[in-house]
């Protein structure tokens, strides 16, 4: 439990250190990153590495023919001088096999791999184990987190558990600070938008209007230069009417551009946006060589182009590199466009800036929820309280606000779908819960920590909920789509629905629903579905995204609960196992007297079985008292099977050994079991005419015969039993296979343990005995085994 409590106390600080401050992590800014350098150093101190270095995605401007690259964002135990400059691409050394791969790769010595390439400038000749988990969102890979230790060490399976979580958590950060990131510019292009409205309701000259113009798209679009180009119907040209550029000698081309001339000419001619991001491999940009980037779009008023808007060399708002223009960029700038062409239109723009703000404030909510929702679950080990957080937030007044919520989950053989938890108000409660909740509660946070797990549990609405049961059958449907498709479905008619879809409709009384796939990885291990049956609020498409967003984050949640369930659970089955090889020699004494007393047991045995046979044929065939003692008759025939398999188990026979034909064994045993073979359809072909083994003939007939059947067992009907064999100089090998439905690992490795079945009959100690008989001729027998692709026994003897 320590060694638990340990991986969730770093997980726990890490995951502070994300969200002490707003996201400041992005793939775009190569500056060392004081966040980075706290989790550089809280992961290398938890997991006792030497060092622990993230290289993040380089997202600058690159050529097509340049490749991805991954740079030193944060280290701590390398050369700090290397952050921002080492860089490792995909297939490069052991950090650029795990990019390519996408997988976790750990090596004792690192730098005695074949696939280790040195970087001097790092310092890493002092360490020598590597341990690498790539970052990722979905299918992407962002970055890479590296561990290097001084020692030659292989990580445990503890470690590499550990560092998959963390990698994941760096990748959930960089995800949040792409969407903070986004966020921000909106609202620097919101502000921007509102002072350019300002400036231009100010002043009715077009020059002043132009030049206040390409002061804001700069702002709002960070870019070297801007220049706006007005269309001279005398010389027919697009002649420069204003720039804005920081550039104190100007290298822009500012002579005036015929129609169809240059991007500005381009735009103007085809009244679209033109875009060219690459300078130096595009003839229109002549003039423009040194310069990375230019889009330009026309200027339109009363449905006729007046001029163009150019930007030139886009640049990323914190750190001033350039980067390439979006689509978000075109949209944008043609927007600022409009503006600049027809500048009267105030309202209209007035409109606009106000729907920037409600998307805005709705994102931002967006991830106030989210925060709040991960921030409750996070380090939650137990199942149900993690379903209870997610459903509250999603049926929440002050979070999504949907009017009811339930979670479904998989069950172990992905057979059925059933209900784990409901949240809901029932008919006589909605008025009620609506009128009391704003009093009660105001914020989320407050609806979150009155979650009371044992109170939802106990609700009617869970109760319909956890009675929700829809089998997975080949039939077509939405909730087949989901859980295949990893799609999410806003169903706005349920009459329209049929199959097990209506069902469950049916099953909750609802008209209108959502559903999406909560998903642990990539494994879907059930739906979400949530609606609004007492307000009748439509659910709109848009809102499923967040949905599906919070349902990613309750799989993850609960496989992490999953995860420490199975921790615990493997530590109860190490004490279990220390317990019996404490036991041992205890149950070999045991297992003397259990032989004792399956002798002296027998006898009285045979008289109950002999009375209740007589018991029976004096009974009249309809006496329920003929039945009874038919159960007495077969338990008594169980237990003398038992008491003779125990007998066997337990004695120490003398062998008689004799040269004894293999397939006359085999021959025998088709004879006595050929009714049984018949009626199961079973084929059973001896492959070989003659195969001498020196052997006790009673104890090798018996240990074949336990094998057999195991294998007849083991095959369904119409099944496949092969009797085989060969001999070398120093062996002979006796092999018999069977098309059954074969065993799991954890399966072969009991299946010679004493009273271990996987079936509903039998004593469990055929292949016991059967073991014990050959080890008995000094021989092994092994066994070959796949789920579904049945089994292979292989007896080897010395000759």
């Amino acid at each position: 439990m320590d060694r638990i409590e340990k991986e969730l106390n770093l997980l726990r600080r890490i995951s502070s250190i994300l969200l002490a401050e707003p996201p400041r992590i992005s793939l775009e800014v190569p500056e060392q990153s004081s966040v980075l350098d706290k989790l550089v150093f809280e992961i290398a101190s938890a997991m006792e590495a030497e060092a622990a270095t993230i290289f993040l995605r380089d997202d600058a401007p690159k050529r097509e023919s340049e490749p991805l690259s991954f740079l030193i964002r944060a280290t701590y135990g390398l050369n700090s001088s290397c952050v921002g400059k080492t860089r490792i691409k995909p297939h490069e050394g052991l950090a650029g096999t795990a990019i390519a791969e996408r997988r976790i790769v750990s090596v004792p010595d690192g730098q005695s791999d074949s696939r280790y390439e040195y970087k001097q400038e790092t310092g890493e000749e002092r360490y020598h184990g590597f341990l690498a988990a790539p970052i990722m969102r979905g299918n992407e890979v962002l970055g890479i987190l590296v561990l290097h230790f001084a020692e030659n060490r292989s990580a445990s399976g503890d470690e590499i558990r550990i560092i998959a979580a963390l990698a994941e958590q760096l990748g959930f950060a960089l995800e949040n600070a792409r969407l903070y990131t986004e966020l921000q510019e909106r609202m620097s292009a919101r502000i921007q938008l509102y002072e350019m409205m300002r400036a231009l309701s100010d002043t009715m000259n077009l020059k002043n209007v132009f030049k206040e113009i390409v002061l804001r798209v700069r702002k709002i679009i960070p870019s070297k230069a801007a220049i706006i180009r007005i269309f001279n119907v005398e010389t027919n040209k697009l002649h420069v009417e204003t720039i804005s550029t920081e550039e104190e000698n100007s290298i822009y081309s500012l002579e005036p551009q015929d129609l169809g001339q240059g991007v500005a000419g381009q735009a103007a001619r085809h009244v679209k946006a033109v875009l060219v991001n690459e300078i130096e491999n595009d003839p229109r940009v002549a003039d423009y060589r040194g310069l990375h980037n230019i889009l330009a779009v026309p200027l339109i008023y009363n449905n006729r182009v007046v001029g163009t808007i150019e930007l030139i060399g886009r640049e990323a708002s914190e750190s001033g590199r350039t980067i390439p223009f979006t689509e978000q960029d075109i949209k944008l700038l043609t927007v600022l466009a409009q503006i600049a062409a027809e500048s009267y239109s105030k309202a209209e723009l007035y409109s606009e800036m106000e729907s920037i703000a409600l998307t805005f404030k709705r994102k931002n909510q967006e991830l106030m929820i989210l925060n709040k929702i991960s921030r409750e679950i996070h380090g939650s080990t137990s199942a149900d309280e993690i379903l209870a957080t997610i459903l509250t937030g999603v049926t929440a007044g002050y979070g999504l606000g949907y009017n009811r919520a339930m979670i479904l989950l998989l069950d172990g053989e992905m057979r059925s779908l059933n209900g784990a938890m409901g949240i809901g108000p029932g008919v006589e409660e909605v008025a009620r819960v609506w009128s009391e909740a704003p009093e009660r509660l105001r914020t989320l946070d407050e609806y979150l920590i009155s979650a009371d797990v044992a109170t939802i549990l106990k609700s009617p609405f869970n109760q319909i909920a956890r009675k929700i049961k829809i089998p997975i059958t080949g039939e077509p449907s939405l909730i087949s789509r989901v859980l295949a498709e990893r799609k999410s479905f806003n169903i706005k008619n349920t009459s329209l629905l049929l199959g097990s879809d209506k069902l469950f409709a049916q099953e909750w009384k609802s008209s209108a629903f959502a559903l999406v796939p909560l998903c642990s990885k990539d494994l879907v291990i059930g739906i979400l579905a949530a609606d609004n049956i007492f307000n009748q609020r439509p659910i709109q498409d848009e809102e499923l995204i967040l949905l599906q967003t919070i349902a990613n984050q309750c799989g993850l949640a609960l496989e992490g609960a999953r995860m420490v369930d199975e921790l615990n659970l493997a530590m109860k089955r190490l004490e279990v196992v220390t317990g019996k090889l404490i036991e041992s020699e205890k149950l070999a004494t045991i297992g003397e007297m259990a032989a004792g007393i399956a002798h002296d047991i027998r006898n009285p045995l045979t008289a109950i079985g002999g009375f209740t046979k007589r018991m029976a044929r004096r009974l009249p065939v309809d006496d329920e008292g003929r039945r009874y003692a038919g159960i007495i008759e077969s338990e008594v025939e169980r237990l003398e099977k038992l008491c003779a398999d125990i007998l066997q188990l337990a004695s120490k026979r003398d062998m008689s050994k004799t040269v004894v034909n293999a397939v006359e064994i085999a021959k025998n045993w088709k004879i006595r079991n050929e009714t049984r073979l018949r009626r199961k359809k079973v084929s059973f072909k001896i492959e070989i005419d003659n195969l001498q083994i020196s052997c006790d003939q009673i104890l090798f007939d018996q240990a074949v015969s336990n094998i057999l059947e195991n294998a007849f067992d083991a095959v369904d009907t119409g099944g496949d039993i092969r009797f085989g064999g060969y001999s070398d100089e120093k062996r002979v090998y006796l092999k018999i296979s069977d098309n059954g439905c074969g065993m799991t690992t954890d399966q072969i490795e009991k299946i010679f343990e004493a009273f271990y079945t996987t079936k509903t009959e039998g004593t469990g100690l055929g292949l016991a005995i059967a073991r014990k008989a050959i080890s008995a001729h000094n021989g092994e027998i092994g066994i070959e085994s796949k789920p579904g692709q049945g089994t292979v026994f292989t007896i080897a003897l010395p000759k």
